[in-house]
């Protein structure tokens, strides 16, 4: 999905949405519950929304200190 999001096209961006589609491929029954159903006055953020947020907002990056 991370690759989608900066515009590549390359063979591990066919695996990563590949992987994807197979991780939410699944059907609800009657009975199930989806999970901003358990807690509905939280406001809950998509992956896609987040990746948005870290490209245009990306974290500084981080060095280990070594002694």
């Amino acid at each position: 999905m991370w690759v989608f999001q900066q515009g590549s096209s390359s063979a591990s961006a066919f695996e990563a949405k590949r992987y994807s589609r197979d991780l939410m491929n699944f059907e609800l029954g009657k009975d199930d519950l989806e999970a901003s159903e358990l807690y509905p006055d939280y406001n809950y953020t998509s992956i896609d929304q987040l990746l948005d947020i870290f490209l245009v907002h990306p974290l500084p990056p981080t060095s280990a200190a070594f002694e």
